[in-house]
C-alpha cells in the first residue's frame, strides 16, 4: 500500500496570494486531526499525519482501515446515522471516543467524501451560557441599543466576556472591501484600533468568497506547525481534498506572516452577513496561543448571527428616521410651492439648500438667477452651468467635482460636490445643490500604499501597522441616497410649479389677447353695420340717378359725357359688390356652427338654378356625377358652390365651349376619411406657381376690365372649408384648365 502525502507545495508569496488556493492546502492546523472516509463503505482513504499523537497509531494502521476498525461500532452506527440524515450541522458535532477519549467531530461532505474533523473535549467544560439567558440578553440589547454602531459595540464586548479573547473588533467593508473598525472591546492595557482603516489587499478576494462559505474560522496558534495529510489514493494530490468548509484547515502563510507582524497570537473570525454579501467580520485577537471550545465558538457564532440578523434592520430604521426628517422638510418646501403665485420670491426668501444638508442652492429659471448660502461667483457659476449642460445625462451627483470638471480647483472652497439637475437645457434652466469642501482625516493601520513590503527575501505583509494618517482633501459629504429621492422631489415639484406659473402668465397673456380681440370684433361690427347702411345707401342711389340721368336724358348729353355717367355706375355697381362680399366673408366666422345633412345632388341642381343666366350666356355643359350626403351649414356649402362653378364660368375661353365637370370620390388623409368633390373645367386656368396664392383675400390674377369680380370669391371657399373641418386645394395648367378640389370629413 502507497502512502503519500497530499500537501500543496506551490510557492506562496505576496505576487500570487490573490490566486493563492487556500482552500485546498493539504494539511490542516495540530489541535485536532482530520480524516476523510468513502461515504458507503466508510474506509479511510485519507488522515492528517497527527492521527500518531492523538490516536498512537501509525498512518498505516489508519489509512485503508474502516471506521470501526478504530471506534466502537456503536460509534460507527451513530456515524451512518448521522450521515444519513444529512444533519451537517456544526452546531450539533458529533461524538465519539478512542480509549476512553471524548472527541467533538466535525462532519461535512465533499463530493463521495465525508469529512470528518476531531477536536478533543477539554479537561475541564467551561460553563456553558444558559440559551434562555443568551436569548433573553439578545432581546435586551435589541431594546436598549439604538443605533447599529450601538449594537456592534455591546456584541463585541458580551463576545469577549463570553470567549475570553484579549480583543474583539466589529470590522465593517466598504464599497472596496476596504475595512474600518466599527466597534471594540480589549484589555484595558491594549491599544485602542477603533476608528482605524485596513486596506482591502488585507483580506484577498478568494478569503473573503470563504469567509461567505464557512462562517466560522478559528486559528489557535500562530506559530502552529501545519499537520500534512496523507492518502493512499492512486493520483490524488493537494486538489482532490476540497477543504473549504474545514475547521481545521490550514492557513495561508501570507495571513500567518500577516498576524505574527501585528503580534497577534491567535484568532477567531465570524462572518457578517447581510443580504448574500460579506458586510463585515467578528475578528476576535489573543496575543498567545488560545484553543476554544467548540461550543464556546459556538455562542460566538449565535451572536455574530444574531447580529447579522439586525444589520438590514438597523440600517432600514436609520435611514427611515433620516428620510423622516428630509420628508419633513420636504413637505414643507412643496405645501408652499402649491399655495404660492410666486416661486420665485419664496426661493429668494426660503433656504432651499437646508432640504438636503447642502450648504449653498442655486437655480436659473427663464434666464433669471436664484442663489443661497455658499455658492460660486455668478460668473464661475454660469461657467459651470454651461459645463453641466453639455453633459449626456441631465444629471450629475458627486462628492467630488475635481474628478469631473477641469476648472473645478478655482471653485472648491464653494463646490467641492454638488447635485446638478436639468430643467431645460435650451435656456439653461437647472437647480444646483452645493457642498463645500470637508477636510477628512482617514487613520489607517500603517501606510496603505505599502500594505505590501519589498526587502532581501522579496515581498511580504507589512510589519508596521502604526497610525498613518491619510489627509482627503476636494471633496465633499457624501450624498444619501435619502437626500438624492428628496433633491429629486423637490426638482419635480420645482418643474411642476413653474409649468403652472407660466401656464397661468400665459392664460393672462391670451385673455388680454381675447379682450383685444373682442374690441377688435366690436370695431368690426360697427364697420359691418356702417358698411351695411351707410355705404350701400349712397351706392344704391348713385346707381339709381345715373340710370335715370342715362334713362332720360341720353340723348340730350354732350359726347363723351354718357360714357362717363354709365362708367360712374359700373363702378358703383362694383363697389357694392365688393362691400357685399366683405360683408359676406367676415359674417362666415360668426355664424354658428349649426351642422346638418345636405345632398349635393339636390343642393348642386339648386346651384345650376341659381347661375342659369351665366351658364345660359356662355352655352356651358355641366356634368354632374353622383355626389355625397354630408354634413355642413346649408347656405355655406351653397355658397361655396356658386362661387366655384360660378367662377368656372367666368374664366371660359372665348373661342371654347365651356365645359365644367363635377364629381366625387373617398380619400383619406392622416387617418381621417373625406368625401373629394373636383369641381374642373376647360377654361383659361392659370400659372401653376398661384396654386395656394388664388385662395387669398383680394388676390386677382386677371384683367379687371375683361373678368369681373372682387378677388374675395374663393376667400371665401378657403373659410367656409375652415369652417366645416375641411380644406381646399387648386391645381392648374394656364390655357387648359383649372381644377379645384374640396374636402369635407366624413362622419363631421
Amino acid at each position: 500500500m502507497g502512502i503519500k502525502d497530499i500537501v500543496n507545495r506551490d510557492v506562496v508569496n505576496i505576487d500570487n496570494c490573490e490566486s493563492e488556493p487556500i482552500h485546498i492546502p493539504g494539511s490542516i492546523q495540530p489541535h485536532g486531526f482530520l480524516l476523510a472516509i468513502d461515504k458507503n463503505t466508510h474506509v479511510i482513504l485519507y488522515c492528517s499525519a497527527n492521527v500518531r499523537e492523538f490516536l498512537d497509531r501509525e498512518l498505516k494502521d489508519v489509512l485503508g482501515k474502516r471506521f470501526h476498525d478504530l471506534f466502537d461500532c456503536e460509534d460507527e452506527l451513530k456515524l451512518e446515522n448521522y450521515a444519513a440524515g444529512n444533519e451537517f450541522n456544526d452546531s450539533r458535532p458529533f461524538q465519539c471516543h478512542f480509549n476512553k477519549v471524548g472527541y467533538d467531530t466535525l462532519v461535512h461532505l465533499s463530493g463521495d467524501l465525508l469529512i470528518l474533523e476531531f477536536e478533543q473535549h477539554p479537561e475541564k467544560m467551561p460553563e456553558l451560557p444558559n440559551l434562555y439567558i443568551q436569548m433573553q440578553k439578545f432581546v435586551n440589547e435589541l431594546q436598549r441599543t439604538t443605533t447599529l454602531k450601538e449594537l456592534c459595540q455591546s456584541i463585541s464586548e458580551e463576545i469577549r466576556h463570553v470567549t475570553g479573547y484579549d480583543r474583539v473588533m466589529i470590522y465593517r467593508f466598504d464599497k472596496d472591501y476596504n475595512g474600518e473598525i466599527f466597534a471594540e472591546a480589549k484589555r484595558d492595557d491594549l491599544e485602542g484600533f477603533l476608528g482605524l482603516h485596513y486596506p482591502h489587499t488585507d483580506i484577498p478576494v478568494q478569503a473573503r468568497m470563504l469567509y461567505l462559505q464557512n462562517p466560522l474560522r478559528i486559528i489557535a496558534d500562530v506559530d502552529y506547525i501545519p499537520s500534512p495529510i496523507y492518502t493512499i489514493v492512486d493520483g490524488a494530490d493537494n486538489q482532490s481534498l476540497h477543504l473549504g468548509n474545514a475547521m481545521l484547515r490550514s492557513v495561508s502563510p501570507i495571513h500567518i506572516e500577516y498576524l505574527k507582524n501585528m503580534g497577534v497570537g491567535a484568532t477567531l473570525t465570524i462572518s457578517l452577513i447581510n443580504d448574500g454579501k460579506l458586510w463585515g467580520l467578528v475578528a476576535c485577537h489573543h496575543y498567545s496561543k488560545k484553543e476554544l471550545p467548540h461550543f464556546l465558538r459556538h455562542t460566538a457564532l449565535l451572536e455574530g448571527n444574531f447580529l447579522s440578523s439586525q444589520i438590514k434592520v438597523r440600517e432600514a430604521s436609520e435611514k427611515f428616521e433620516l428620510s423622516k426628517e428630509i420628508d419633513s422638510r420636504l413637505q414643507e418646501v412643496l405645501k408652499v410651492f402649491n399655495s404660492t403665485e410666486n416661486i420665485e420670491e419664496y426661493i429668494r426668501h426660503h433656504v432651499l439648500s437646508a432640504l438636503v444638508g447642502a450648504d449653498g442652492f442655486a437655480i436659473i429659471h427663464n434666464g433669471r438667477l436664484y442663489r443661497q448660502g455658499i455658492v460660486p461667483p455668478d460668473e464661475e457659476l454660469l461657467k459651470l452651468v454651461r459645463f453641466l449642460h453639455s453633459y449626456d445625462k441631465p444629471e450629475l451627483i458627486t462628492d467630488n467635482l475635481i474628478a469631473v470638471y477641469p476648472n473645478a480647483r478655482e471653485i472648491v472652497q464653494y463646490a467641492a460636490g454638488l447635485m446638478f439637475f436639468s430643467i431645460n437645457k435650451l435656456k439653461n434652466d437647472c437647480v444646483i445643490w452645493f457642498r463645500t469642501e470637508i477636510e477628512k482625516t482617514i487613520n489607517w493601520a500603517g501606510e496603505p500604499d505599502k500594505a505590501i513590503i519589498k526587502d532581501q527575501k522579496g515581498l511580504s505583509p507589512r510589519k508596521s501597522f502604526a497610525i498613518w494618517k491619510q489627509i482627503v482633501k476636494e471633496h465633499s459629504r457624501i450624498w444619501d441616497d435619502i437626500e438624492i429621492n428628496a433633491a429629486i422631489k423637490c426638482v419635480f415639484a420645482l418643474q411642476k410649479q413653474f409649468t403652472i406659473v407660466d401656464a397661468r402668465k400665459e392664460e393672462e397673456k391670451q385673455r388680454k389677447l381675447t379682450e383685444q380681440l373682442q374690441a377688435v370684433n366690436e370695431e368690426l361690427s360697427n364697420l359691418n353695420w356702417i358698411g351695411s347702411h351707410d355705404l350701400k345707401e349712397p351706392l344704391r342711389k348713385i346707381q339709381v340717378f345715373a340710370s335715370r340721368m342715362l334713362d332720360k336724358e341720353r340723348y340730350s348729353l354732350a359726347d363723351g359725357t354718357t360714357d362717363l355717367i354709365e362708367r360712374i355706375r359700373r363702378s358703383a355697381e362694383r363697389m357694392q359688390l365688393l362691400i357685399d362680399d366683405i360683408l359676406r366673408y367676415t359674417r362666415l366666422s360668426n355664424v354658428e356652427s349649426h351642422f346638418s345633412g345636405i345632398d349635393l345632388n339636390r343642393l348642386m341642381q339648386e346651384v345650376m338654378s341659381d347661375l342659369d343666366n351665366a351658364i345660359e350666356e356662355k352655352n356651358a355643359v355641366i356634368e354632374i356625377g353622383p355626389l355625397p350626403v354630408i354634413k355642413g351649414i346649408l347656405f355655406q356649402v351653397r355658397q361655396l358652390f356658386i362661387n366655384l362653378v360660378g367662377n368656372a364660368i367666368k374664366f371660359s375661353r372665348p373661342d371654347e365651349a365651356c365645359v365644367i365637370k363635377i364629381n366625387s370620390t373617398e380619400v383619406s388623409i392622416n387617418g381621417q376619411d373625406h368625401f373629394k368633390i373636383t369641381v374642373s373645367d376647360n377654361g383659361i386656368g392659370f400659372d401653376k406657381k398661384y396654386e395656394d396664392a388664388v385662395f387669398k383675400v383680394f388676390q386677382r390674377l386677371n384683367d379687371a376690365s375683361v373678368y369681373q369680380g372682387t378677388g374675395i370669391g374663393l376667400a371665401i371657399c378657403k373659410k367656409i372649408m375652415e369652417i366645416h373641418h375641411g380644406s381646399i386645394e387648386a391645381a392648374s395648367v394656364e390655357g387648359v384648365g383649372a381644377e379645384f378640389f374640396v374636402y369635407f370629413p366624413i362622419n363631421n
